[in-house]
């Protein structure tokens, strides 16, 4: 049975499959060639169109009453390509972001890799590793260490400051070297 224009859209604004699927049959080639046009690609060209049907579909009890369906879906046609296009060039300007700021970081990391030092790298995690060793040494022979390593005191001096004999200021130092090189061992061969 043949349709006029005014008959199928009557139909379709009332919900009918059939007088939907023949305007799908009929529009949708050349639709897609439409988009095509603009778009380059044929597989978006029909998810575009594709979309554009669903839009005919959801929003068929607004279509007035004097629609024609080649004008009207060349508009939504249009429409979704200029939509789909916005879309992709800021997603390009996203990807073109993203790139610069990946070309930025690999440049710095480059030049921060052609600078680095690495035995002040290692000197660096060495004395981290020193200083935890040391603060990890029992109170008193932490403080007989630190007095005799950074303090630059004798042994005598020591002995005097903490009121211990000088034997004792030797056994504290002795045991906090043996304690910091079980603690450095990965570090020495």
């Amino acid at each position: 049975m043949e349709m006029n224009n005014q008959q199928l859209l009557a139909k379709l604004k009332s919900g009918d499959e059939d007088a939907f699927k023949l305007v799908f049959e009929e529009y949708f080639p050349k639709m897609k060639y439409f988009a095509n046009e603009y778009l380059n690609d044929l597989d978006d060209a029909s998810d575009v169109v594709q979309n554009t049907f669903a839009i005919l579909w959801e929003k068929r009890t607004l279509l007035a009453d004097d629609t024609h369906f080649f004008n009207f879906l060349l508009s939504l046609v249009k429409n979704q390509c200029v939509d789909f296009l916005r879309k992709k060039q800021s997603q390009q300007k996203y990807i073109e972001q993203s790139q610069d700021i990946y070309e930025e970081n690999f440049s710095l990391n480059l030049y921060a890799l052609e600078n680095l030092e690495v035995n002040q790298v290692f000197l660096s995690e060495l004395e981290e590793k020193i200083q935890h060793a040391i603060d990890t040494l029992p109170d008193v022979n932490r403080r007989t260490f630190i007095l005799s390593r950074h303090d630059g005191l004798k042994y005598a001096e020591i002995a005097e400051k903490l009121n211990v004999s000088t034997k004792t200021v030797e056994k504290r130092i002795s045991a906090s070297l043996i304690h910091i090189r079980e603690r450095l061992n990965r570090y020495f061969v």
